[in-house]
C-alpha cells in the first residue's frame, strides 16, 4: 500500500459570523483524481479531508461529468445546524477515485460513497466512509506528519 501525504493547511479567519473573533483554522488536504465514464481520470483536484464526515461531498461541476452509481436522486444533508435553509439537496452514489501527492505517490482507485451536490455551492470534501477498511490514517500536526 503506497503512502499517500496529506497536507496540513493553518490559517487565520475573521468574519462578522464570528463576531470578528480571530480563529485559527486547521484542515487536512488532499489530492484526489476522480474517475470518469470513459474509464479516465478528470485533472487532480485539491479536498478537504474531513474526519468527521460519514461520506465525501462533490459539487454538482465535479461529479456530473464522472462514472457514477446513483442510489437516490432526491436526498439532503446537513451539518450542525440542522434548520432547512441549511440543508443541501443531492444525490447520493458512488463515484470511484484513487489519491495522489507531490511525492508521486498513489493509491489504488476505490469506490467513494458520497453526497452529489446539486449545487456547485458545496466544497470537495472526502469523507471517512468507505475509507476505514482500506487505509490506515496517522496525521501529527506538531510534526507537520
Amino acid at each position: 500500500m503506497a503512502r499517500v501525504r496529506l497536507r496540513l493547511k493553518t490559517g487565520q479567519v475573521v468574519v462578522p459570523e464570528f463576531d470578528n473573533v480571530p480563529l485559527n483554522i486547521i484542515r487536512l488536504v488532499i489530492k484526489v483524481r476522480l474517475q470518469l465514464p470513459d474509464g479516465s481520470f478528470m485533472k487532480t483536484r485539491e479536498a478537504i479531508f474531513d474526519t468527521g464526515a460519514p461520506l465525501s461531498m462533490l459539487p454538482k461541476g465535479v461529479w456530473s461529468p464522472l462514472k457514477r452509481e446513483v442510489d437516490t436522486d432526491n436526498a439532503f444533508v446537513g451539518g450542525i445546524a440542522r434548520r432547512k435553509v441549511c440543508r443541501v439537496h443531492c444525490a447520493i452514489g458512488t463515484v470511484h477515485g484513487f489519491f495522489l501527492d507531490d511525492d508521486g505517490n498513489q493509491s489504488r482507485p476505490r469506490p467513494l460513497p458520497a453526497f452529489l451536490a446539486h449545487t456547485d455551492r458545496a466544497p470537495l470534501i472526502i469523507g471517512m466512509g468507505g475509507l476505514l477498511p482500506h487505509f490506515r490514517g496517522f496525521f501529527d500536526y506538531t510534526n507537520d506528519e
